[in-house]
C-alpha cells in the first residue's frame, strides 16, 4: 500500500462527492476537528474546515460553492493529534552504535499540502519519519559516543518538519516525549573495565599509604615511648627532691594565712560596724530626700550585691560605671567580708521627677533611659530580658519581664504591697511581651477596677490584685 503508514494512523478518509454527502453528511461533528479537501482528478478545488461548519447541511452548500459535482473526490483529513513511535540505531563519529527510541505527537498542519501528497501516493507520514530519522543520523555522525544527548534528539524531532524542504508533507511535531538513547554495549564494557581499573588502582594506592603510615607510626610511637619514660623518670627524681621542701613551705603558708585571717577578723569586728552605721544613716537621708535608687547604687556600687539579686542589673543608661574609683578606700572589701543588712525604717520611697507634666493613664517610655512609666499602676518599670537558664528556673516561656524600679505618689501598686525589684510577668493572665502589651491590657480595665498581677519576688511566684488608678 502506497500510503500504508499514513493509513495506519487513520488520518484520511476518501469518498466521492455524491457518496460523501449521502453517507457521511448526517454524521459530521464539528468537534472532531477535520478538513474536507475536494479534488477533481489531479486538481485541488478547495478546502472546507470543520471550524467553518455550524450544521451538517453547510457541507453541501460549501461543496456547491466550490463547484463540486458527482465523481469529484473528497478527502476527509483528521486534524487531531496522532502518536508516532520511532526507534532505530545511530552510528557515531567514533564508530559506535547507539540505539534510540522516541515517541512523537504528530498533527496535520497544512491539510491542503498533506492531501495533495497523499493523493500522489507519497505516504506523507513515512516521508516525515524519514526526514526526522535522517536528522538523527546526521547528528550522530557529527558527534562521538559520549557527546550525544537525548535532549538534542527531541529538539531535532520537534523542528525537522519546520524546514522549507519538509513543508510539503503538511505535517508538524507538536511534542517529543519518552525519549531514550542507550549506550553501545561494547562501549559500556570498556567503560566498566576502565572504572574497575580505577577502583583497583585506588585500592593499591590506599594500601600503600596505609602501610607507609603504619611503619611511620610504629617508629614514632617507639620514640615517643622512650622519650616519655625518660621524662617521667626525670620528673620523679625531681619531685622526690622537692617534696620535702614543698611540704615545709605549705605549712608556713597556711600558718601565715591563719594569722592574717585572725588579724582581719579582729579589724573588721571593730571597724565594720561603725562604717556601716554611718553608711546606713547616709543612705536613709538620701532616700528621704527623694534620690532615685539608681543614683544611690551608682554612688555606692558596693551595695549593688546587697540590695539587688545576682541576676538583676541596672539599666545601661541609668548607671555609671560600677567599678568604684580608687579613692573609695576599702569599702569594697568591707562589703565582701562583713555580714550586714540595711532594713527600711519606714514606707518604701516614692520618687516623682520634678516638673513632670500631667500624663494620661498609660505607659510612657522615659526619654533619657530605658525606664518605663506606667500611670495605671503608678510605677516605673525597667525592661529585663531573661536568659535561657533564668526562664527555665522560673518556668517562663516569654523572655521579657518588667522590674519595678520606683513608685509614684499614691501608687496603687505600692498600696497593694508590691515592692521594688519585683518582676512583673503577666497581667490578667496575659504575658507582658513589651510595653505596648502592658498598655493595651490595662487600657481594657476601667479605673477603680482590679487587675490580677503575676510576679516573682526573690525567685518566688506571687499573684497580687491591684486597683487601676483613677
Amino acid at each position: 500500500m502506497a500510503n500504508e503508514m499514513t493509513d495506519e494512523l487513520q488520518l484520511v478518509q476518501s469518498a466521492t462527492v455524491k457518496g460523501f454527502l449521502g453517507l457521511f453528511g448526517r454524521n459530521l461533528s464539528v468537534a472532531e476537528g477535520f478538513s474536507l479537501e475536494v479534488f477533481r482528478g489531479d486538481s485541488h478545488l478547495g478546502s472546507i474546515i470543520s471550524n467553518d461548519i455550524e450544521v451538517a447541511g453547510d457541507v453541501k452548500r460549501r461543496c456547491e460553492r466550490l463547484g463540486a459535482r458527482g465523481g469529484d473526490t473528497i478527502l476527509r483529513v483528521n486534524l487531531g493529534p496522532r502518536t508516532l513511535n520511532l526507534s532505530g540505531k545511530l552510528y557515531t563519529e567514533d564508530s559506535y552504535t547507539r540505539a534510540y527510541e522516541i515517541v512523537l505527537e504528530l498533527r496535520v498542519s497544512n491539510p491542503s499540502l498533506f492531501a495533495q501528497c497523499y493523493r500522489q501516493q507519497s505516504d506523507p507520514v513515512m516521508l516525515a519519519r524519514t526526514a526526522i530519522e535522517g536528522e538523527f543520523q546526521k547528528y550522530a555522525e557529527r558527534n562521538k559516543h559520549d557527546a550525544m544527548d537525548v535532549a538534542k534528539l527531541r529538539l531535532d524531532a520537534e523542528h525537522t518538519l519546520d524546514a522549507a524542504s519538509n513543508l510539503r508533507f503538511g505535517l508538524s511535531v507538536t511534542r517529543a516525549h519518552k525519549s531514550y538513547l542507550w549506550l553501545d554495549p561494547k562501549h559500556a564494557q570498556k567503560l566498566e573495565a576502565w572504572q574497575q581499573a580505577d577502583v583497583e588502582q585506588t585500592k593499591l594506592q590506599a594500601t600503600a599509604e596505609v602501610e607507609k603510615t603504619r611503619a611511620n607510626t610504629t617508629a614514632d610511637v617507639t620514640l615517643v615511648q622512650k622519650q616519655g619514660e625518660a621524662e617521667i623518670q626525670d620528673f620523679l627524681d625531681e619531685n622526690d627532691q622537692k617534696r620535702v621542701s614543698k611540704a615545709a613551705d605549705f605549712v608556713r603558708i597556711e600558718e601565715a594565712k591563719q594569722q592574717a585571717h585572725i588579724r582581719q577578723q579582729a579589724l573588721f569586728g571593730t571597724t565594720a560596724q561603725e562604717i556601716m552605721e554611718a553608711l546606713s544613716t547616709r543612705i536613709r537621708e538620701e532616700i528621704a530626700l527623694g534620690r532615685p535608687l539608681s543614683e544611690i547604687f551608682n554612688d555606692y556600687p558596693q551595695l549593688r550585691d546587697i540590695f539587688l539579686p545576682p541576676e538583676q542589673t541596672l539599666p545601661s543608661a541609668e548607671r555609671k560605671s560600677l567599678q568604684g574609683p580608687a579613692d573609695r578606700g576599702n569599702s569594697g572589701n568591707i562589703a565582701d567580708n562583713a555580714s550586714f543588712s540595711v532594713q527600711e525604717t519606714g514606707p518604701q520611697p516614692v520618687i516623682k521627677p520634678q516638673n513632670a507634666p500631667n500624663t494620661q493613664p498609660g505607659t510612657v517610655r522615659e526619654a533619657t533611659n530605658s525606664i518605663i512609666h506606667n500611670t495605671h499602676l503608678g510605677i516605673r518599670l525597667m525592661p529585663k530580658t531573661l536568659s535561657t537558664e533564668e526562664r527555665q528556673k522560673l518556668k517562663l516561656e516569654n523572655e521579657r519581664v518588667f522590674v519595678i524600679w520606683e513608685f509614684d505618689n499614691d501608687s496603687p501598686a505600692r498600696k497593694a504591697h508590691l515592692e521594688v525589684l519585683d518582676m512583673l510577668v503577666e497581667v490578667n493572665d496575659e504575658p507582658l511581651r513589651d510595653a505596648q502589651a502592658l498598655t493595651e491590657i490595662l487600657s481594657e480595665s476601667e479605673p477603680g477596677t482590679q487587675v490580677k498581677v503575676r510576679l516573682f519576688r526573690a525567685g518566688n511566684p506571687l499573684e497580687v490584685w491591684v486597683e487601676i488608678a483613677e
